[in-house]
């Protein structure tokens, strides 16, 4: 019996062992509770955004150290000012959930580089990208109807953007300061550009204006110093002030219209004079017809400036008044391309001594050269088959026109001033 008890203690110590029941000392360990550490959480994509229902109001301030963002599906609007000055940011995925972006939603975030609004969203808002200095890139799918007032105003480094043709509204300032935007294509839904529009953006060559703008407002290119030529379409009914000033390349103005309709926009009077004319170069206004390219005139400040004038090869007419009244205009070469010379076209240029017409000329228009009076000489070509009253008149100067005698009936009484003899 006691060797039967010895056996029992002696296996309860064996098993108490082996279940740590007894420690190394021969006493019981007394149960210890298990240790527990606070382990820090990796914060997610959603700790990064303040967001209220279906709205992104703002972001964390573990959201503005990201650099890159995809935003989530559940998000409809981006409130007003939600990304701004986040400097980190250089790239951002809007889903297609979104269809209102705030306005200044992303202004100041310098560190941006490209973007893609989608086709969801309907409207850019004011400021929307406004100093964003690196924004390259913008691509605007079908959808955005209107851009906002200086929404991407001092966007420095845009190179490249795509308006699609559902844009209907850009705003003032819109793309003001954009100095590295090279060329823009305004798209066909667009009837009014606005004051300021494209003011300054001093890398701007290539302006493509659809023949739905009947506006171009105040200043819209204003200081695009690179760019040389432009084409206003017949659908432009007014032109406001300063739009070209200071656009100190821009030596050719065409016009899709009729002389008619040009002066009817009253883009050329004094108090519109925008376009400058720097270093001697003439500033036309070119008319492009059916059948051929005519020369509408000087823009004022060219008509106050040019000395010298040579028309552009390919020109094929000079328009009725083109260069009336051009009282500093004292030479100006005509190119063989040109066949016909209008009515008034020279009248009362009363500094011209100097103009040769090229044998490709048919046909002089009445009072040309009247009031020309200080042109002593002039050559008509064996070209010439018409040429109209008062040609001549009042050129006081006049002493000699060399003439083909078979064509010297073409010129009338009233065309010859007293004392003038043809050769």
């Amino acid at each position: 019996m006691r060797k039967a008890l010895d056996i029992m203690v002696l296996l309860f110590m064996l098993t108490a062992l082996a279940f740590g029941l007894i420690g190394c000392d021969g006493n019981a360990d007394q149960a210890k509770p298990e240790e527990s550490e606070d382990v820090p959480q990796e914060p997610t994509s959603m700790d990064a955004f303040v967001i209220e229902e279906t709205t992104l109001k703002e972001l964390t301030d573990y959201g503005k150290t990201l650099g890159s963002i995809v935003l989530p599906d559940t998000i409809t609007t981006i409130g007003e000012y939600a990304f701004e000055d986040c400097t980190n940011l250089t790239s951002i995925t809007i889903p297609s959930s979104v269809t209102e972006i705030g306005k200044g939603a992303f202004q100041g975030c310098s560190g941006l580089i490209n973007i893609t609004i989608p086709n969801s969203v309907t409207k850019i808002g004011n400021w929307t990208f406004a100093d964003c200095t690196s924004l390259a890139s913008v691509t605007i799918l079908n959808g955005v109807t209107e851009i906002g007032y200086e929404a991407f105003f001092c966007c420095y480094s845009l190179t490249n953007i795509t308006i699609p043709d559902t844009v209907t509204t850009i705003g003032e300032y819109a793309f003001e300061f954009c100095n590295s935007l090279t060329s823009i294509t305004i798209p066909a839904g667009i009837t009014s550009i606005g004051e300021s529009t494209f003011k300054d953006c001093t890398g701007l060559i290539s302006v493509t204006i659809p023949d739905s703008v009947t506006v171009i407002g105040q200043k819209a290119f204003y200081r695009c110093e690179k760019l040389t030529s432009i084409t206003i379409p017949s659908s432009v009914t007014e032109i406001d002030n300063y739009t070209f000033e200071g656009c100190d390349n821009l030596t050719a103005v065409t016009y899709t219209g009729s002389i008619e309709q040009w002066y009817a926009i009253g883009y050329v009077a004094p108090s519109t004079a925008d376009i400058t004319c720097t270093d001697g170069k003439a500033v036309f206004i070119i008319g492009k017809g059916t059948d051929d390219i005519s020369v509408y005139g000087l823009t004022p400040y060219g008509e106050a400036n040019c000395t010298e004038i040579v028309i552009p090869d390919g020109i094929t007419s000079i328009g009725d008044w083109a260069f009336e009244d051009c009282t500093d205009l004292t030479s100006v070469t005509i190119p063989e391309s040109v066949t016909s010379i209008g009515d008034y076209a020279f009248a009362g240029c009363t500094s011209l001594t100097s103009v040769t017409i090229p044998n490709s000329v048919t046909e002089i228009g009445k009072s040309a050269f009247s009031g020309c009076t200080v042109l002593d000489n002039i050559t008509i070509p064996d070209s010439v088959t018409k040429i109209g009253n008062w040609t001549f008149s009042d050129c006081t100067s006049l002493t000699d026109i060399y003439v083909n005698q078979a064509k010297s009936t073409l010129l009338d009484s009233a065309s010859v001033t007293k004392g003038c003899t043809i050769h």
